[in-house]
């Protein structure tokens, strides 16, 4: 008999307790996403018209793609000079929440926007000046008119250039949630979930259960560009990848279920206890930046202008994808970004799932944020190492708090999913867990993570630079035959998006001139000619200012600036010391660690230098790959002052906030969790409060485009979720990444043996 047949026979109780438990991993998202689409069915939204004015067609130049049903504009037979108001119907008694679309030139004093109610209240709503777009914007009633019936009204005296607005209701509800979307958050959130941690359990039966998560990452990355690719070659038929591999998942699970194995179930439950701080921090996340939830996510602002005036770049890998499903990429693909602009991962990773529902933009904007929090898997590998000298549940909260992760996530950029194959590199060359690989294996390891970082984007490079720079210098038995192996293998998976970009829509090179040469438009010259010329007009004295500028980039600051900000909340100067901190925390790599910069490292490198003795040799490592890594970006970055956050490498900003709070955990656990309650404060102050940042003294903070008249910070139903979305995000990563009681030691890995053996003496 089997081994895993006598488990099974000799303990028929906790067998079924297992199976039961996987039970419950698939029916909790099945279960909660049918409970919200029966409220949502309940509790539908209603829609409404505006009447008055004339159809929004009658201006040529509105943008007809978001066009609201029931939408009319004031630009009627005399244009600009039309004078004329519009008026919603009365929507009834009980109606908390209507989702609006606006659009003209309302900021102009002769046009008013207001909330009127059937006994004579109003309320007047900012009518900013959104141009031919049409943009939406959620309104949440007051109490004192939920029971009065209530109308939206629109008068327009002006009679000047761009003197017009529209006016397009979508919906309005009794409640303030939007169920809909969170029964689709739930049922996006359970199904990918389930995906990788099925995959990763069809691969334990060959792999430590450690490495078969991170081969699962690796086998997602893949399996998206493969569908990019399938797509390119063969238009919807290719993106059907998605469905097989999901039907092959469902097939495996149905069959496991059915054998019984008290194996599968314990691996797969650790498998989703592995995965459930991503989906906890991403609901984290989503209650933070887009509540009240937009009804439709039809266009990029939702997450771009949360807390600040972002670009549309996020909306870039959708753009590929749909016109790649519509079977025509065009050229350029949007304003001046051409398809070969921006590597792929996140492109194929949407067309993963778009036959699976029908095509909206939340479809595409919760799968990518759900990627962009995989990081979190791979970082607690690397903190796992640190044998139980730190817990890698609070540093894994540090990260989910930090305002990196908070932006990156809501503003999906693909640089925290290049952060996760970069780490993934890191585990591959250094230490993989579980059980070492073989020098094939880990050649290939290192080569798909590498391929697969610079596939999600081209800022990996400079982390890349730092880990094999690292490894280079490292004192290890048959490194170069790893090497070879490991550029083999990123070579043949990075290679036919290298033929896509020369071939399909070339040149494929705009932001390595742009980053490495300072060439901002598309060259005809090509990289070579575009550096040689670029420095062929520099000094030696220009070029080392700039150097110097860039480093002083990296560092602005961090040093004292952020805790003058900070003691700042607390003053007749709040506003613009919270427009401080979001600005400077999306653009400053070690201001944006708060508490955790370099200044609080040194002091306690300082003070508690013997006491952090035990895992001073643990961060050699991370440490020169940091410093290799932000080195390489000071000198290449051509731009004096480039090296903002959102230009550079994500691994590398992980990798800091990871030293910086493993050396305070070490140093003095009980200063550790005091000062990761202060950055939890400065979150919740900060980026809970930011919309009511609107003192003359500063300039406008932009703010979500939904919410021009909704105010979070007095809407308690707002803190209450954000509060408890806090509170479920640390009790589940509490529960799956704290350390084990009595954990095995773990075998040392050699590495930079010299200064690990001179920290070791001291």
């Amino acid at each position: 008999m089997s081994r895993k047949k006598s488990l099974v026979h000799s303990h028929p109780t906790r067998g079924t307790s297992l199976a039961m438990r996987r039970l419950l991993w698939l029916a909790i998202p099945l279960i909660t996403g049918l409970l919200f689409a029966v409220a949502a069915h309940l509790l539908a939204n209603r829609t409404a018209t505006a009447t008055g004015g004339c159809a929004p067609s009658t201006d040529h130049y509105l943008d007809g793609r978001h066009m609201a049903p029931g939408s009319a504009i004031t630009y009627c037979s005399l244009g600009d000079r039309d004078r004329t108001s519009l008026a919603t119907n009365w929507l009834p008694q009980g109606t908390r929440r209507i989702d609006i679309k606006t659009a003209g030139y309302g900021a102009q004093q002769e046009q008013t926007l207001s909330l009127q109610a059937s006994d004579g209240q109003s309320i007047p709503i900012p009518l900013p000046a959104l141009g031919e777009q049409w943009t939406p914007q959620t309104i949440i009633v007051p109490s004192t008119m939920r029971h009065q019936s209530i109308r939206l009204m629109l008068v327009d005296g002006s009679d000047k250039f761009r003197g017009w607005s529209g006016l397009g209701i979508v919906s309005y509800s009794s409640v303030r949630v939007d169920l809909q979307v969170m029964a689709k958050l739930v049922w996006i959130l359970g199904l990918l979930q389930f995906m990788v941690a099925e995959t990763a359990l069809m691969l334990s039966r060959r792999l430590p259960k450690d490495q078969a998560i991170v081969a699962t990452l690796l086998a997602l990355g893949i399996a998206s560009c493969v569908t990019v690719w399938t797509t390119y070659a063969f238009g919807r038929g290719g993106a059907f990848v998605g469905m097989a591999i999901l039907i092959v998942l469902l097939a495996h699970a149905a069959a496991s279920l059915q054998h019984g194995s008290e194996s599968l179930a314990g691996n797969f439950h650790y498998f989703n206890k592995l995965l459930a701080p991503i989906s906890s921090s991403v609901l984290l996340v989503f209650v933070l930046s887009l509540y009240p939830f937009p009804q439709d996510w039809d266009t990029w602002q939702y997450a771009a202008d949360r807390w600040q005036s972002l670009p549309m770049d996020i909306w870039l890998p959708k753009y590929f994808a749909d016109q790649l499903w519509a079977g025509h990429v065009a050229h350029p693909m949007i304003g001046s970004w051409l398809s070969s602009d921006r590597p792929p991962l996140q492109t194929g990773f949407y067309l993963m799932f778009k036959p699976l529902a029908k095509a909206s933009g939340a479809l595409y904007l919760i799968p990518a944020m759900w990627l962009q929090a995989t990081c979190l898997v791979p970082m607690y590998f690397i903190l796992r190492e640190f044998r139980n000298r730190v817990n890698p549940a609070s540093i894994i909260m540090l990260i989910v708090l930090s305002a990196l992760f908070l932006y990156n996530v809501s503003f999906v950029w693909p640089k925290l999913v290049a952060g996760t194959f970069c780490a993934i590199t890191y585990l591959a060359l250094f230490s993989i867990a579980d059980q070492p690989l073989g020098r094939i294996g880990k050649g290939i390891a290192t080569g798909l993570g590498a391929s697969l970082a610079m596939l999600s984007h081209g800022g990996a490079a400079f982390a890349l630079f730092g880990i094999f720079a690292t490894y280079l210098i490292d004192s290890h038995r048959g490194k170069w035959r790893i090497i070879a192996v490991a550029g083999i293998t990123a070579l043949l998976s990075y290679l036919p998006w290298m033929l896509y970009q020369k071939l399909a829509d070339p040149p494929g090179t705009r932001l390595i001139a742009w980053q490495l040469a300072g060439v901002h438009d598309v060259s005809t010259h090509g990289v070579g000619w575009d550096l040689r010329h670029a420095y062929a007009q520099l000094t030696p004295a220009q070029w080392l200012q700039g150097r110097i500028a860039n480093l002083a980039q990296i560092f602005n600051g961090s040093m004292t600036g952020f805790f003058t900000d900070f003691l700042g909340l607390f003053s007749e100067h709040s506003d613009k010391a919270r427009l401080n901190i979001l600005v400077h925390s999306f653009f400053h790599t070690f201001y944006a660690q708060w508490f955790f910069s370099p200044s609080v490292a040194l002091c306690l490198l300082a003070i508690a230098w013997r006491r952090i003795g035990a895992v001073r040799a643990m961060l050699v490592k991370p440490f020169v790959v940091l410093a290799s890594g932000l080195t390489f970006w000071t000198l290449v970055m051509f731009m004096p002052g480039s090296t903002i956050i959102h230009q550079g490498a994500y691994f590398l900003d992980l990798l800091g906030l990871m030293i910086m709070g493993v050396l305070t955990y070490a140093a003095s656990a009980r200063l550790f969790h005091l000062l990761l309650g202060l950055n939890a404060f400065v979150m919740v102050t900060v980026f809970v409060r930011a919309d009511r940042i609107t003192t003359s003294a500063l300039p406008p903070l932009p703010i979500n485009m939904q919410s021009h008249f909704w105010t979070p910070s007095l809407d308690y139903a707002y803190i209450a979720m954000v509060l408890a979305a806090m509170a479920l995000n640390f009790l589940v990563i509490w529960q799956s990444y704290r350390p084990k009681e009595h954990a095995p030691p773990r075998a040392k890995s050699p590495a930079l043996s010299c200064l690990n053996q001179r920290f070791q003496h001291e």
